[in-house]
């Protein structure tokens, strides 16, 4: 028979005999204490599987996020490219816009510059409104050459060379006789003629018709004429003593 002196003798013994440990561990464990060794295998397998899970889960979501990274980087060229394509258009634009805007500038330049030299040829059709405006009767035209003759055979001595220039280029000078004269006598009626009329139309038209009293010694009336004549400068030629008559389209039309 064996005896056990020692704790030693008792390891001793129980190492020897697989049995013996066994029925020893089941007298002192209770039963929870039993299952642990179960319950660790079962949680060694649960955190296998949960480990096995969040790879794959791990792996899904860095393949959804390669998934998203690339429609980005797709989405972004595309952006891009259509964003240089609007930029280029926009370029391209902004030059057409550009010339359009020079373009419309020159056509308005020269829409002014045939407003300008029409006005002359429908002021001459208005010679009966020009001659009622003006008190003029028998009215006729100066031809150019008569106006140049005029300033070539005159006194001018005082009169500055602009204003002689301006008065050679005097768009349209009428002769008739003076209504509101008792004994018939002539005059001159000059006239200005603007698309629209401006503050140097009326001054122009008033000087010129100066020069040409003390020219000829005949009295002369100013007038300006043309498709627009802004209240201001109707309020200028009435202080001037200059008529303003305004261009309609019944005067427009050829008769």
């Amino acid at each position: 028979m064996t005896t056990i002196a020692t704790f030693e003798d008792l390891l001793a013994i129980l190492e020897q005999n697989p049995q013996l440990r066994s029925a020893l561990r089941n007298h002192i464990l209770d039963e929870e204490l039993k299952q642990l060794p179960a319950i660790v295998r079962r949680n060694q397998e649960l955190l296998e599987q949960f480990i096995q899970q969040q790879a794959e889960i791990t792996a899904k979501l860095q393949a959804g996020i390669d998934q998203l990274n690339d429609t980005l980087n797709r989405f972004m060229e595309s952006t891009n490219a259509m964003l240089a394509a609007h930029a280029e258009r926009m370029a391209r634009l902004e030059t057409d816009v550009a010339v359009l805007k020079t373009d419309v500038a020159e056509l308005k330049t020269d829409v002014g510059w045939l407003k300008g030299h029409i006005t002359p040829t429908i002021a001459r059709r208005m010679i009966g409104r020009i001659a009622d405006v003006t008190q003029c009767r028998r009215p006729r035209w100066l031809e150019e050459h008569e106006i140049i003759d005029i300033a070539d055979d005159a006194d001018t001595d005082g009169v500055p060379d602009n204003e002689l220039e301006s008065f050679r280029a005097i768009d349209l000078v009428m002769r008739g006789i003076d209504k509101t004269s008792a004994t018939g006598e002539m005059q001159y009626v000059v006239i200005e003629c603007s698309a629209t009329v401006a503050a140097n139309d009326v001054t122009r038209a008033r000087r010129n018709a100066d020069h040409l009293s003390r020219f000829t010694g005949i009295a002369s009336r100013a007038v300006v004429i043309g498709t627009e004549i802004p209240p201001t400068i109707a309020n200028l030629a009435q202080g001037e003593l200059v008529h303003c008559i305004a261009i309609t389209n019944k005067g427009a039309r050829p008769r």
